[in-house]
């Protein structure tokens, strides 16, 4: 998250001093509390309501991934690193994923548990835009979504088909991101079965 918001332009000693921390807790474990002032301090200070879908569509960088995205990495195929993600995100992330596997589609749900908050959207979109990107680095294929589903509609709603590549529906019950079964049985490039054990 840290390297992105550098990306984006964020002054990450500004972003701790306007949080009310020092520039290093910032590479340590936050509260939850922390963490909240942290994202609200970011999201005004980027200034862009679209900033975390393009957080979450820029390239990986598999050596900051934690134990969630090694967890992934080292999976055999798609579809069994996003099991694989859902399940210990959920330690680690107020925003939850739940993969419906069926015989022509997949959809992967994501949503926020916490309180409403400012940056709400926008960690929905760099969750959404981050598992796409996984698949399309780790399969090594450009894999584009059958359509996204969101649950409101965002002021910037036309950047999700241009960034995504395919149809996005809003109003709707679920935010999804809807891909071929095909693309999810697609094997990792990066699979490791003695890791993954």
């Amino acid at each position: 998250m840290l390297d992105g918001l550098q990306k984006a332009g964020i002054d990450l000693a500004e972003l701790a001093t306007r949080s009310g921390l020092a520039a290093q807790d910032l590479r340590k474990p936050l509260t939850p509390h922390q963490a909240d002032r942290v994202f609200v301090q970011a999201y005004e200070m980027s200034r862009n309501p679209a900033a975390g879908l393009a957080l979450g569509l820029q390239p990986l960088r598999a050596e900051l991934f934690g134990v969630v995205g090694f967890s992934g990495m080292s999976s055999p195929d798609f579809g069994t690193a996003l099991g694989r993600i859902a399940r210990y995100n959920a330690l680690v992330s107020a925003c939850q994923i739940d993969v419906r596997a069926g015989p022509e589609e997949c959809e992967v749900r994501i949503r926020y548990d916490g309180p409403p908050r400012p940056y709400s959207r926008s960690r929905l979109d760099i969750q959404m835009g981050t598992l796409l990107v996984f698949g399309r680095t780790f399969t090594e294929r450009a894999i584009v979504p059958l359509r996204l589903t969101l649950t409101g509609l965002p002021s910037y709603h036309e950047r999700y088909a241009q960034g995504f590549g395919c149809p996005a529906l809003f109003n709707q019950a679920h935010d999804a991101i809807v891909c071929r079964r095909a693309d999810v049985d697609l094997p990792l490039v990066s699979a490791n079965a003695q890791v993954a054990s």
